[in-house]
């Protein structure tokens, strides 16, 4: 027998085995993926496990957090996630921990250069003390009512293997116990609250092993109505809200010694459209080591784990089975008020809010954050009986604390979900409309993606692949959907008792799922589907979004009313209702009376008529508040909206009142006219002028024209359609009549004085009166002069006195000037000089002659800077005051610390006195620093900005303004970034002239030269950051760059003053030294001079005094220029004489320049720095052509 056959046969066989063994053993190894052992713990809920790589702990931890797309970085065993290092709260701080995993998590000193030894190990956001809630032995867990304090209703899920699904175990007996919360689970703890309603009203408390369903441990109470809120799992304990107003904190090892139970707010009670429908807490988030829980109570309370109040802060109502967001460090509150509220995180502070449902309450669902971007459903607030629902897509602009509509309106889409899913990407969430599930974008789009069953507790997304939701139906049945909505599996668990709508969240945690319905709660085991389904992997394109409405400038009315329906009715035109009301008090001449933004405001209305937003003692607020005229209703209804994210339409109304809350809401004040009733002010010189104010200082001017006061008022009143009544012993205006304390009462204007009439209107006509509503001893607020030239005579522009007073202070000046340059001709004094001329004598010796000169100059100087002060007190666009009132009320306001003020102490302390300080410091700081350049450059054709101040300075203020940079959300706005860039910008142009002018030799040339490169290439830069910013950007940017002096308030006008003062002051003591410089290099160098060091030490003192002038007012052109020539033309080039004079002169030429930029062009402020070149560009031509040949460096 040939036997070879046969082996070979044998061969092939062992060969075609070997070779499957090892392709078996290949494909296995290379199946098999490493286990995930780095858990990513953001302290809130948010967990993921990543397998680790190898090195040490710093790269396998910073490629962990790069697969996540996030930064890791450490110093020192400190460790910085995404930039976050620490939050620092008043009784804790959370900081990044290390924690090595050995029978549990172990707190562990972090050392980033030693080798990862393959162990579990974590990173965690938390206080000392707490440690993750997941373990290795189960990696997920759902400890919140949506996952996380975000509410992102995502997970990752990574212990799913079973690919079928069955019921595992659940919780029900002949008592029906309900369960409304969305049940939690954590390392093998299901935990969930239930109500007996058909047995004892008792609210269980419990927790079973998720896999065997055995009982833990179980505690009750009795409840007085549903407890729709969910606790959370955290720092080994579990918390429950509940209707009483208490939460409870069990550890979840069960009961011991170790529960809380805190009463936050008692037995309270919510009353929603007219019902009375929920009590108690809220559902809980926690974040940084502390809980966030809402009440019905309209009180937000953080919390450390032991249930001790951190801060708490009164919003609106928020519904128990809602929560609060936490993210960014900001708390985000939908209240059942109609608003969506931010809080700071770590203080309660209110940031700022936004009205999305304005017709008498309404009900916002829980926010969805997605970075700067909030979308957030809404709806009428009746409940189960809600007939409207809808959802918006908003920004948050930190930086203005300004929250606005991406498109400018709603989406129009029902979105009856108050928990939305957000997507992984960030870039758009899930959410049902009528039982159709939407994709809504941050860019305001939205798109269909199919169709859904109906469902009240939300979706879950498991590994981005899977949607789970529970039916609202009496199977409550458990859906789970691939991406493209296909069905993958349904499951449903129904008692014959009871029906099982679900109403509550569904949770997905490892190979077990965790349903909550009207039958009580069940876990099923296994993911329900085949995970072959393919989940979709094509994503999505975001849709066009609706195009904004054009922004349009609007005339628009507005009715302003006090409490007591005192009103009056302005009018103006803006493209956002906020600019319409700001131009119709401007035109109106109210500017001085009304204060924007700034401590605790509504509508950026922080006070007017010096009504400001107040907490009352019966712990309710008075603030102004917007309605606007609905002609549907033919009625003032509340506004939809803040009046700065409302854009003006014409022929639109709205009406500003000072009032009190009342409740979650405040209804319109009763008796006021219709829109179309409304006849706004206007200016007017005929006839009889009448100042009508109220008890509460509120008060306007009118026109009238009669026989007599009366008859003329009761024109006034016909014309602009004020109810009135002067037929009685009393007189009546607006309805409001004589009370025992209170009438009318009035006063006629008698040589700049009110006197009281003996009776109300007993006068002739063609007069000034005051009509005014308070008690026997009040008098008028308003000046008798700010009457005659406030509101309605043109703006208050008569300032013509003014404009005398200051023409006849320059021809002072002029002829001060040829007789100074007469005496220094004839080489005498000006006293001598002036005598000489009319009997000639003996002229003094050349060091008294200057001395007197510097006396005489700076005698006339002082007197000119404090005659502009004053007139820069007294003259504004709005009210100009008499010499009298602006000393007496600039006195009293100061003895009155700034507190407290009246009309006119507001207008001179507040508006114009903080404005006056800074141009007369900067007209100071930039002619001394005019002065040491060209005294070091040996040049009087260069200015403060020779060096490249300005370009620098320009180019880091406009990028700052253009990015709006806050130094990474330390400042809430570019209020102080940008004068902070600006000085820094400055002095980095300076020091790179600097360093190439040495580098060529370090002579007056070179600084010039080297000046105007650097200059040239930051205007190149600052041209292109013009060029490409937006119309918005621009035009700050721009106003910017051109100077002004309208933004100084005392927030900013001490960084001003002080250096711009010191740093003026110290050249003086080197004058001398100037002198010698003056002589050239090598004369100053044999009387003992270092000349380069001292040019060096000057240019920079210099350069950091420009700098400090132009950082917050901009860049202010020719000051540095003229004042030193000036100087010298009067006193010669003497620096021991040219410093001082200059002093007094350029404070006073600033202060000239600020008052004609404020009334040249009424209401329009012109840029102070156009003014100055204005003045400077005759005198540089001058010097130019009749003195330039005389300098040659």
């Amino acid at each position: 027998m040939n036997k070879k056959p046969l082996l070979l046969l044998a061969i092939t066989v062992i060969v075609l085995a070997a070779s499957v063994v090892l392709v078996s053993a290949d494909r296995s190894e290379a199946d098999t993926e490493p286990e995930p052992k780095v858990l990513l713990d953001m302290g809130n809920g948010q967990t993921t496990w990543v397998a680790p790589g190898s090195g040490t702990l710093d790269e396998v931890l910073t490629t962990a957090f790069s697969q996540e797309n996030m930064t890791f970085s450490s110093s020192g065993g400190t460790i910085t996630v995404n930039g976050l290092t620490s939050r620092a709260f008043s009784d804790s701080t959370a900081e990044w921990h290390y924690y090595v995993y050995s029978s549990g998590w172990v707190d562990t000193a972090y050392n980033g250069s030693s080798t990862y030894d393959g162990s579990y190990i974590a990173v965690g956001f938390y206080p000392a003390g707490i440690v993750p809630t997941v373990t290795p032995s189960y990696k997920t867990a759902w400890t919140c009512i949506h996952g996380d304090s975000l509410n992102s209703g995502t997970v990752n899920n990574y212990d799913a293997d079973i690919l079928t699904g069955s019921l595992n175990f659940s919780i029900t007996d002949d008592t029906v116990p309900a369960s409304y919360a969305t049940p939690l689970t954590a390392n093998g703890h299901f935990i969930a609250m239930l109500q007996h309603y058909k047995g004892p009203a008792q609210t269980h408390m419990a927790s079973y092993n998720i896999e065997t369903g055995a009982v833990e441990w179980d505690t009750f109470y009795v409840y007085n109505s549903y407890d729709l809120a969910t606790g959370a799992i955290y720092g080994g304990n579990a918390y429950f809200p509940t209707c009483s107003g208490k939460v409870n904190c069990i550890p979840i090892v069960g009961p011991n010694a170790g529960t809380i139970t805190h009463d936050f707010v008692g037995d309270v009670t919510y009353t929603e459209k007219g019902s009375t429908i929920m009590r108690g807490m809220s559902s809980i988030v926690y974040d940084s080591g502390h809980l966030f829980i809402g009440s019905t109570s309209g009180t937000i309370y953080c919390t450390t784990p032991n249930l001790d109040i951190v801060w708490q802060t009164k919003v609106g109502t928020v519904y128990p089975s809602t929560s609060v967001s936490v993210a960014n460090g900001l708390v985000y509150v939908g209240g059942c008020d109609g608003k969506l509220y931010l809080l700071d995180e770590v203080t309660g502070a209110k940031k700022t809010e936004l009205l999305l449902y304005y017709d008498n309450g309404g009900r916002v669902g829980t926010p969805a954050v997605l970075g700067e971007n909030i979308i957030v459903s809404f709806n009428d607030g009746k409940g189960m009986s809600c007939a409207y629902w809808n959802a918006a897509v908003l920004k948050y602009n930190a930086s203005t604390n300004i929250i606005t509509k991406v498109t400018g309106s709603n989406l129009d889409l029902s979105v009856q979900n108050n928990f939305l899913v957000i997507s992984p990407s960030k870039t758009f969430v899930y959410a049902s409309a009528d039982n159709v599930l939407y994709r809504i974008y941050t860019n305001g789009g939205f798109e269909k993606v199919g169709d859904v069953s109906e469902t009240h507790g939300g979706f879950t997304l498991v590994n981005n692949t899977y949607l789970y939701a529970t039916d609202y139906d009496e199977k409550g049945s458990l859906v789970v959907y691939n991406m493209s909505l296909k069905k993958l599996a349904e499951f449903s668990k129904k008692t014959a008792n009871q029906e099982a709508y679900t109403m509550a969240g569904t949770f997905v945690a490892g190979n077990y799922i965790g349903v909550a319905t009207d039958s009580g709660a069940f876990v099923i085991k296994g993911v329900l589907v085949d995970g072959k389904d393919d989940p979709d992997p094509t994503p999505p394109t975001p849709p066009t979004p609706p195009e904004p409405e054009p922004e349009v400038a609007a005339t628009v009315k507005f009715l302003i009313v006090d409490t007591e329906k005192f009103y009056f009715c302005i009018e103006g035109s803006g493209v956002t209702v906020i600019d319409a009301l700001t131009n119709a008090i401007t035109d109106n001449g109210y500017s001085d009376y009304v204060k924007y933004s700034g401590g605790e405001s509504r509508n950026g209305i922080q006070s007017l008529f010096g009504m400001s937003y107040i907490q009352t003692e019966d712990d309710q607020f008075m603030y102004w508040m917007s309605y606007q005229w609905d002609s549907g209703t033919d009625y003032w209804v509340t506004a939809e909206n803040t009046m700065n994210n409302l854009q003006a339409k014409n022929n639109s109304a709205f009406m500003i009142y000072y009032g009190k809350t009342t409740g979650m809401t405040t209804p319109a004040p009763e008796n006021l006219p219709k829109s179309s009733e409304l006849v706004p002010l206007k200016a007017s010189d005929e006839g009889t002028r009448f100042l009508i104010e109220s008890s509460t200082t509120e008060f306007f001017i009118v026109n009238g024209v009669g026989d007599n006061a009366l008859a003329a008022l009761e024109n006034a009143c016909i014309t602009y359609a004020i109810p009135h009544d002067f037929s009685g012993a009393d007189m009546s205006l607006f309805g409001i009549t004589a009370t025992a304390g209170n009438s009318w009462k009035g006063f006629q204007g008698d040589s700049g004085k009110w006197v009281a009439s003996a009776e109300p209107l007993s006068g002739s006509s063609g007069k000034v009166y005051s009509v005014m509503y308070g008690s026997a001893a009040a008098v008028p607020t308003v000046s008798v002069d700010s009457v005659i030239k406030l509101v309605n005579s043109d703006g208050g522009k008569d300032w013509v006195s003014y404009v005398i007073l200051v023409i006849a202070v320059i021809l002072l000046v002029i002829f001060m000037v040829f007789l100074i340059r007469g005496a220094k001709a004839a080489h005498m004094s000006v006293p001598a000089y002036f005598k000489n001329i009319i009997s000639p004598s003996s002229a003094k010796s050349k060091v008294k002659q200057n001395k007197l000169r510097l006396l005489i100059v700076c005698l006339l100087g002082l007197s000119i800077t404090f005659v502009m002060f004053i007139v820069c007190l007294a003259v504004g666009p709005s009210v100009t005051l008499s010499l009298t009132d602006t000393l007496s009320a600039l006195v009293s306001a100061v003895g009155k610390h700034g507190q407290n003020l009246d009309f006119k102490e507001i207008i001179v302390y507040e508006t114009r006195l903080p404005r006056a300080m800074a141009a007369l410091s900067v007209g100071i700081g930039l002619s001394i620093a005019g002065c040491v350049y060209q005294a070091i450059i040996r040049n009087p054709l260069v200015d403060p900005y020779i060096m490249g101040v300005s370009s620098g300075a320009g180019t880091f203020a406009v990028a700052a303004i253009v990015a709006n940079f806050t130094f990474f959300g330390l400042l809430v706005n570019n209020s102080f970034s940008t004068p902070i860039l600006a000085a820094v910008g400055g002095l980095l142009a300076f020091a790179l002239t600097m360093i190439i002018a040495e580098k060529a030799g370090g002579s007056s040339t070179n600084y010039v030269l080297a000046g105007v490169v650097i200059g040239l290439v930051f205007s190149a830069l600052q041209t292109l950051m013009l060029v490409t910013s937006n119309s918005d950007k621009l035009t700050s940017a721009i106003s910017w760059l051109f100077g002004s002096f309208a933004n100084v308030g005392w927030n900013t006008v001490w960084i001003i003053t002080f250096p711009s003062i010191f740093l003026a002051i110290v050249p003086l003591f080197w004058a001398k030294e100037l002198n010698l410089v003056l002589l050239g290099e090598d004369q100053a160098k044999q009387m003992g001079l270092d000349v380069r060091k001292f040019n060096r030490w000057m240019l920079i003192l210099a350069s950091v005094l420009t700098s400090v002038c132009v950082a917050f007012v901009g860049i202010i052109g020719f000051v540095g220029m003229v004042i030193p020539h000036l100087s010298r033309m009067l006193l010669g080039g003497d620096h021991r004489l040219v410093l001082p004079s200059s002093i007094m002169m350029g404070g006073a030429l600033m202060l000239f320049a600020d008052l004609l930029a404020k009334m040249l062009m009424v209401p329009t402020e012109l840029p102070v720095g156009a003014i100055t070149t204005i003045i400077g560009v005759p005198v540089f031509a001058y010097l130019l052509i009749k003195k330039g040949r005389m300098y040659n460096g």
